[in-house]
């Protein structure tokens, strides 16, 4: 039994065996830093390694992505640029995960660009194209496959000239054009007057 045990633990990626830390990703908080220090964010896990950014000492709402293979590092994003963070030095702000459809997301996409702020109280999506104005859809439900613990969402959408479906999963993502990694993606679906369209892209947690 305990061979088993170990041999499923070695199948699962490093953010689902960082369970002292919830599911990722998440939001948290930085603290035991001194308020006339920083934060250090590192291009490596390694304390060594060199600084890309840092976090001011109160800082809140950090998304932790995921984290290394120890667990003692957090990757997280800061401007166009994203590096690691000691997790000795965060806190999480709410043992709620991404997927009890609570936390706000914002979304996006490339080729073409395309952006959507998704909110679950009220439920709506606002969706635009690079230059055009928000499109509001109702969220009419939102689901989770049977047995599934942690995700993936299925959104129903639903608006005057547009309806459409998006599912949203934990998964390693980029946008292609930064050093920013996500830990959530999007495949939204819609279909207006000119007939259905798909767009991929990635989300983050908050606006």
């Amino acid at each position: 039994m305990i061979r088993v045990l170990l041999a499923l633990a070695l199948l699962l990626p490093a953010p689902l065996l960082a369970q002292s830390y919830g599911q990722l990703p998440g939001l948290f908080r930085v603290t035991d830093v001194a308020p006339n220090d920083v934060l250090n964010i590192r291009a490596q896990p390694d304390a060594s390694a060199p600084i890309v950014g840092v976090l001011p000492h109160d800082a809140t709402a950090v998304e932790v992505v995921y984290t290394d293979d120890t667990t003692k590092w957090g990757r997280v994003n800061s401007g166009e640029t994203g590096g690691w963070v000691s997790m000795r030095f965060l806190a999480r702000e709410s043992d709620r995960m991404w997927s009890a459809a609570s936390t706000p997301l914002s979304c996006f996409g490339t080729e073409p660009f395309w952006n959507a702020t998704v909110d679950f109280d009220p439920a709506t999506l606002a969706f635009r194209w690079f230059d055009s104005p928000a499109t509001e859809l109702e969220i009419t439900w939102v689901h989770q496959p049977a047995g599934r613990i942690g995700g993936p969402l299925g959104l129903k959408l639903t608006g005057v000239d547009m309806t459409g479906f998006a599912t949203i999963r934990e998964d390693m993502c980029n946008d292609g054009m930064s050093d920013r990694a996500f830990g959530l993606a999007v495949e939204l679906f819609l279909e207006d007057g000119e007939g259905p369209q798909g767009y991929s892209g990635c989300c983050s947690l908050g606006h």
